[in-house]
């Protein structure tokens, strides 16, 4: 089991809609940086992981109500193919769980990455 912490929580769909694409293109790359910064200080990146199960917890700063569906994952994801601690994000590689954590200051994304055997689900 791997895990690593990224600062910050990446934006909703609901504020990503609102830039344009070129602004969109940013916030993406930015947060698939954040993600590899993460794993190569973790020292997790080139693992090539074929399939895992991956947990995000999204610890926000604060408790206000937030809607899961606006928390796909996408950025964090494609964050850890680049960095190579996964081979692929598709469904056929990976099983997502995204639950809702502690508040703590600042935010945070907590990822857990759980290789799987061949066929596990």
């Amino acid at each position: 089991m791997l895990r690593l912490t990224v600062p910050g929580v990446p934006p909703s769909w609901n504020e990503i809609m609102r830039h344009r694409p070129p602004a969109r293109n940013r916030l993406a790359q930015e947060w698939e940086h954040r993600v590899g910064v993460a794993a190569r200080a973790a020292g997790l990146h080139r693992l090539n992981i074929h399939r895992a199960r991956v947990t995000l917890r999204y610890r926000f700063p604060d408790t206000r109500r937030r809607d899961p569906d606006n928390y796909s994952g996408k950025f964090i994801l494609d964050g850890l193919v680049r960095a190579g601690v996964l081979q692929d994000d598709s469904f056929d590689h990976v099983v997502l769980q995204i639950v809702r954590g502690e508040p703590v200051p600042g935010g945070a994304v907590e990822i857990v990455v759980e290789a799987l055997e061949e066929g596990a689900a």
